[in-house]
């Protein structure tokens, strides 16, 4: 125990000393101020969504990625009030609705557009865990951890013009406090990001959902955020560094030249309050999971859905 401690203290201070973005509260608590997560002038003059077709308005705030979960990441877009919670020193914060076009609390078809794109590219980052990703607010004890016994928690990740916190950043989330529980359990909460168009809310909204499971930036030599590689298509770049403007962003454990943080994302989150799901198909031919087959206008069509949850996940069928 006293080895592990030791670890962590000095795993905390050189956090400290190499991430000019960490911070260090009154209590000791780490949290992050992003300012290299801020959005990009070229996407805060285009904050548009690629998302096409029929608009369906009433899903709007009604969208869940997988609703029979304990856990939730709240992605909240019409404004929020706290007060009591560290945050501002504890002092009332009235963070006003997301919005683009001036007329806040009133959502355009683009904004609805943009809501629904952002939830479904999150959505796509925590696929592989039992978490749901909502735009329907929870009752607040689904996000309140009051005590070790209560199974039911999560995080709200305020998306709002910045108008409170004195920085120019995309965002300010805690470090590890997906789980917390303890003297006032919602001290903590929420995350905020203050971005404006699809992309860099999404990829701003996963990023400090990350921190509040407990992970750090993913950066390159000194600096703090790795900003990815390639072009095109096969463009790259990890969701705990600055992932704007690629096309395939992930969780990462530092396969990239020059990292300098090896944390394994997707094993570190499950020890801060997402597990992963459980495993959908069999893992070999003695377990295969049987195909599903339907039949369509006289025509058998075989079709399965799934998840991999991890690198060394195999799926049979």
């Amino acid at each position: 125990c006293g080895a592990n401690m030791l670890t962590a203290e000095r795993t905390l201070a050189a956090l400290l000393q190499n991430d000019p973005t960490a911070r260090i509260d009154g209590g000791g608590r780490i949290y992050f101020v992003e300012d290299g997560l801020r959005q990009p002038l070229a996407a805060s003059t285009a904050a548009s969504s690629q998302t096409t077709g029929a608009l369906d308005r009433s899903r709007t705030f009604n969208l869940s990625s997988l609703p029979g979960s304990n856990r939730s990441i709240y992605l909240d877009f019409d404004g929020h009030s706290i007060t009591g919670e560290e945050w501002n020193n504890g002092a009332r914060i009235n963070a006003g609705p997301w919005d683009i076009d001036g007329r806040p609390g009133q959502f355009s078809d683009q904004e609805h557009r943009i809501i629904q794109a952002v939830w479904q590219r999150v959505a796509e980052d925590f696929a592989p865990f039992d978490v749901n990703v909502t735009t329907r607010e929870p009752v607040e004890s689904d996000l309140i951890r009051d005590s070790r016994n209560d199974g039911r928690f999560g995080m709200r990740i305020v998306i709002t013009p910045n108008t409170f916190y004195d920085c120019d950043c995309g965002g300010v989330a805690y470090l590890s406090v997906f789980d917390y529980f303890g003297s006032n359990p919602g001290r903590y909460q929420p995350a905020w990001v203050f971005n404006s168009s699809e992309e860099t809310i999404a990829e701003a909204v996963s990023h400090e959902a990350g921190h509040t499971l407990g992970l750090r930036h993913d950066g390159v030599d000194s600096d703090p955020y790795y900003r990815g590689h390639g072009s095109g298509a096969t463009s790259w770049a990890p969701i705990m560094g600055i992932s704007y403007g690629q096309a395939v962003t992930q969780w990462s454990r530092g396969e990239y030249a020059g990292a300098n943080n090896t944390q394994d994302d997707i094993a570190t989150m499950p020890d801060n309050g997402a597990a992963l799901r459980l495993d959908d198909a069999g893992d070999g031919p003695n377990t295969a999971s049987r195909l599903q087959v339907r039949l369509s206008g006289g025509t058998q069509r075989v079709e399965h859905t799934g998840t991999i949850t991890r690198d060394e996940d195999t799926d049979w069928l």
